[in-house]
């Protein structure tokens, strides 16, 4: 969990537009939701992406 959130954290630092999509995967990662967290991930990359 300590890796997941520090990377989290670094996403969220990186870009503060993408304090919502970490907060969501913290959640999910307090809850040990992982199989939900793999499926929003998955999601995201088949998304294509702006140019």
């Amino acid at each position: 969990m300590r890796g997941v959130a520090r990377q989290l954290d670094a996403i969220e630092a990186a870009d503060p537009a993408h304090a919502g999509f970490a907060a969501r995967m913290r959640l999910l990662a307090r809850q040990f939701n992982y199989e939900t967290m793999n499926d929003i991930l998955n999601k995201a990359l088949d998304e294509p992406r702006a140019a």
